[in-house]
């Protein structure tokens, strides 16, 4: 398993996988491991209009299966309320709506595979659900043409 982990490690600092700009463990026990994105687009469901997220943090707690996620370019802040991407809220980004992913993530985080994890994180931030409560939030973003 070690082999693997370390394999899959080398695989995501190296660039090979779209989206991932680099990824970082801590010396914390349990570990954690932070995945670095690109900037994160997402297309509206309904007006097609493409919006600007910003680049991510994604930390996996290989101890625990945690999951925190943080836009490091433009979280929206309105009055107490924080939302890092229309599925993820609160200032520390451990709010996170993964809905139909949220099992098959943490299996992933538990059983160290972290290239897997990362695949489907990435999957994760470049969409929204087709509910309006959730896609009428991209609008906190900025265009894709009027980036900012």
């Amino acid at each position: 398993m070690k082999r693997r982990f370390l394999d899959e490690f080398e695989k995501l600092q190296s660039g090979r996988v779209a989206a991932i700009t680099g990824v970082s463990v801590s010396p914390d026990e349990p570990p954690l491991v932070t995945i670095h994105t690109n900037e994160i687009v997402i297309k509206h469901p309904v007006n097609n209009k493409l919006y600007l997220l910003g680049r991510f943090n994604v930390e996996f707690g290989l101890g625990d299966g945690s999951i925190r996620i943080v836009n490091i370019d433009r979280p929206y802040r309105d009055g107490r309320q924080v939302f890092h991407h229309p599925h993820i809220f609160e200032e520390d980004g451990k709010e996170v709506c993964l809905g139909n992913v949220a099992s098959e993530l943490v299996a992933y985080i538990s059983h160290f595979e972290v290239e897997a994890a990362a695949v489907l994180a990435i999957a994760f931030l470049q969409t929204v659900r087709g509910d309006a409560g959730y896609y009428n939030r991209l609008e906190y973003f900025p265009l894709a043409d009027a980036k900012s």
